[in-house]
């Protein structure tokens, strides 16, 4: 038995093989591919590779270019999700490329390769539209710090980055600030300076060259007094007439010892430059934060604010602390006194009561945010009407209960209810946070609003953003 299987004969193999091909070569000289002949298949290795990837995994291209530009839309913006994305397979990584370098966030050494790839690869920086950086300087890390590649490249202006629009500067990156004629941002539209210090004669000198800046926003920034000022940008600027900012962040850095080395100094004279640069006229969302003795004090925001036209939609006003407030404005009511000549023919002098700060003016205001309703600035701005408000906003912490009692709110109360002065006001949004109670909180700032919460336009959010 196993002498006869051994002893059988083989399939002729030569014989199979010059078969199929001469199959296969008929079917060519015909137009038909070898799958389509009868009896056995037989693939190359990339034939094989294809019908694996088709067969067990999918193709980006074959799908609808609309589910394409869903799936894109919803990836946008997050990082960690576009990195693993494009691991899926080349025609996928190739779709999301513009997507994984529209946003360079430099934060830590993580963050390194992506400055290097902007860097090395010309075709991936006009994808580049936001730029974010941060200084982190340690003498245990190795590798070549932020400063370095900022300042080696003189040639990043809008020819190998024409798309970057946005710009966002954190924690001490005041080099980025002294090298504003290097980097040429002219067509930034967005500028972000969050935690830095620079002088401020410097700062408007480099704003006074980005002519299509729309949103300025400058958040816990210090400026300070060096020795090393240039002796050019010692006066102002002359006024950018072409600038059209419409959204202006103004937080400055409490005024504490600096540790800069450098001294910091409280007065400012970046809202009188815009005055002259004709800003105001062209504002839409502002955002200013006062603190004694810090500029801009409440005077010169009142004067500011009655140089804005009715183009503002939006303001956000912080205020120093109550006893502050009030003593500030004791004392600055002597300064819109008027001298009169008294019948007996003496001189003598009459002193007006004028509140610093004053918006019946802004004709187009929708949104206002006021901070503590507690606080005595709120009384003083809400006295004048406001006929185009539509949104009043608060925030408050409550520690006890005390601080909710319905004598403490109930003038405010009254006052948002007249609809006389207001009478577009739609919704009345108090934000509060605290170790009180959701629902204790809930309760007695209904109570306290009492006649705002009859009328259906009080709104209570916990808090839920930080406030910084």
């Amino acid at each position: 038995m196993i002498v006869s299987l051994l002893s059988a004969p083989r399939p002729n193999a030569a014989c199979h093989l010059t078969t199929t091909s001469s199959s296969a070569l008929a079917n060519r000289e015909e137009g038909r591919m070898p799958s389509q002949t009868s009896g056995r298949v037989y693939l190359t290795r990339r034939r094989l590779r294809d019908r694996e990837e088709t067969t067990n995994g999918f193709t980006p291209i074959q799908l609808p270019s609309e589910l394409i530009a869903i799936i894109l839309d919803n990836l946008r913006g997050k990082a960690d999700a576009l990195r693993a994305s494009r691991l899926t397979c080349k025609a996928w990584a190739n779709h999301l490329r513009p997507y994984i370098y529209e946003t360079i966030t430099l934060w830590n050494q993580q963050d390194h390769a992506d400055l290097r790839a902007l860097m090395e690869d010309k075709h991936l920086r006009p994808f580049l539209r936001e730029l974010r950086v941060e200084e982190r300087i340690s003498s245990n890390e190795p590798w070549v710090t932020f400063p370095t590649y900022m300042t080696t490249l003189p040639e990043s202006s809008t020819l190998l980055y024409p798309n970057l629009n946005t710009v966002e500067l954190r924690q001490d990156a005041h080099w980025v600030i002294q090298y504003w004629q290097i980097w040429n941002w002219e067509f930034i539209s967005t500028l972000v300076l969050r935690s830095c210090y620079s002088q401020e004669r410097k700062l408007i000198w480099g704003l006074k060259g980005m002519r299509h800046l729309k949103s300025l926003q400058l958040i816990d920034v210090e400026f300070v007094v060096s020795d090393d000022l240039d002796s050019e940008v010692m006066n102002l600027p002359p006024p950018n007439e072409i600038m059209a900012l419409e959204t202006l962040v103004f937080a400055l850095r409490p005024l504490t010892s600096s540790h800069t080395g450098h001294a910091p100094y409280a007065v400012t004279d970046l809202l009188p430059w815009f005055k002259t640069c004709r800003v105001v006229d062209t504002l839409r969302s502002v955002t200013l934060y006062m603190e004694e003795p810090r500029s801009p004090n409440p005077l010169e925001v009142g004067d500011f604010l009655r140089a804005i036209g009715g183009t503002l939609e939006e303001l956000v006003l912080d205020f120093t602390r109550p006893a502050r407030w009030n003593a500030f404005c004791k004392i600055h009511q002597r300064k819109y006194s008027q001298l009169y000549v008294t019948p007996n023919g003496l001189l003598s002098r009459a002193f007006t009561a004028i509140d610093p700060i004053t918006l019946s003016h802004l004709t187009g205001l929708r949104r206002l945010s006021l901070g503590r309703p507690t606080h005595p600035a709120v009384m003083d701005i809400l006295s004048s009407p406001m006929h185009s408000l539509q949104q009043l906003e608060f925030y408050t912490e409550f520690d006890t209960t005390r601080e909710v009692s319905r004598p403490l709110f109930a003038p405010l109360d009254a006052r948002i209810c007249d609809d006389t002065d207001f009478p577009s006001l739609m919704k009345v949004r108090v934000e509060y946070g605290g170790p009180l109670e959701e629902a204790v909180v809930s309760q007695k700032v209904r109570r306290a609003f009492e006649t705002t919460a009859a009328k259906g336009i009080l709104s209570l959010i916990l808090e839920a953003v930080d406030h910084e």
